[in-house]
C-alpha cells in the first residue's frame, strides 16, 4: 500500500472518528445551523463547524503524537504530519487566549482615565501554560525531525 494513502486513511479516520464523537455528544448536527451554549444567565451561540474543527484537530493531534512517539520520532513524514497539526492548534490557541486575556475597559465611554481589568483569571493562565506546552512540543517535534533528515541524508 502506498505509504501516503495510509497516512491519507489515518487523517479521514480522525475526521470520522470526530463526527462520532459529535454526533454522540450532539445528536444530529445537520439539523440546525447552530449549536446554543448556556452559562448562568448567558447564552453564546456557536456554528457547528466551529466545534467541529477543534474536535477533529484534538483527535488528530491525540492519534498523531501517539504514533510519533511509539515510532519514537523517527519517521520525518509522521513528525511533518504532527508539526501542520500541532501549528494548526497553536494558530487557533492563539487566536482564543485572546477572550480570556485581561483587557481595558471604560464606563461610560469616555469619561474617565482607561483602567486594566482584573488579572487573575485561572482560565487566561491555564491557557497560557497550555499555549507555552505546545510551543515547547512544537520547537521539540521540529527538532526531532530535523535530525532524523539529517541522519537518513548521510545514509
Amino acid at each position: 500500500m502506498n505509504k501516503y494513502l495510509k497516512e491519507l486513511f489515518w487523517i479521514i479516520g480522525s475526521a470520522l472518528l470526530a463526527v462520532l464523537i459529535l454526533l454522540f455528544a450532539y445528536g444530529p448536527l445537520f439539523n440546525e445551523q447552530a449549536n446554543d451554549i448556556n452559562f448562568d444567565d448567558t447564552s453564546h451561540y456557536a456554528l457547528y463547524f466551529s466545534i467541529f474543527l477543534p474536535v477533529v484537530l484534538t483527535i488528530l493531534f491525540l492519534v498523531y503524537f501517539i504514533r510519533i512517539s511509539i515510532a519514537r520520532f523517527n519517521n520525518v513524514k509522521l513528525n511533518s504530519i504532527f508539526l501542520a497539526v500541532n501549528f494548526i492548534i497553536i494558530w487557533q490557541f492563539s487566536v482564543v487566549t485572546i477572550s480570556f486575556s485581561p483587557a481595558w475597559t471604560m464606563y461610560p465611554p469616555n469619561s474617565i482615565i482607561p483602567q486594566q481589568a482584573a488579572a487573575g483569571n485561572f482560565w487566561y493562565y491555564a491557557a497560557e501554560l497550555l499555549y507555552i506546552l505546545l510551543l515547547s512540543l512544537e520547537v521539540f517535534v521540529a527538532i526531532k525531525t530535523g535530525k532524523s533528515l539529517k541522519s537518513t541524508a548521510h545514509k
